[in-house]
């Protein structure tokens, strides 16, 4: 059984879909595995103006693919690195066996922030 914020996160997928001109992209998992995360964000002024996920996986995963867009929307990217898999384990109330949904998302949280940062240095440095 899953808690009542598992459900609203799973049944409220606000944030689902692609963000044209997004300015970084991660790509975590694969549907082999079970589960794969999309995660795309827009950045102005060193901060996270949106957030948006495809995702394939269990109810777990979506709800956390949810949960995680919907948090990162408004924060300065470096509060984004600091999210951890705990925080969403403990605000999700996810079971033990579902942990590894959390493990995905805080993946794809640095990964999306890094490959930002990566871009966004290639292009200061090709100016």
């Amino acid at each position: 059984m899953y808690s009542n914020s598992l459900l609203q996160h799973f049944n409220g997928t606000h944030h689902a879909g692609s963000l044209s001109n997004a300015s970084a992209e991660a790509h975590l998992g694969s549907k082999h595995e079970g589960r794969l995360l999309h995660l795309s964000i827009r950045v102005q002024n060193h901060q996270i103006a949106q957030a948006r996920y495809k995702v394939y996986g269990c109810p777990a995963t979506i709800a956390t693919a949810e949960y995680v867009a919907t948090w990162l929307e408004q924060k300065p990217l470096t509060k984004a690195q600091q999210m951890t898999s705990n925080e969403i384990i403990k605000d999700l109330q996810l079971p033990p066996h579902k942990h590894y949904c959390a493990l995905l998302a805080e993946d794809a949280i640095k990964q999306v922030v890094m490959n930002y940062e990566v871009c966004n240095d290639k292009l200061s440095t090709n100016l």
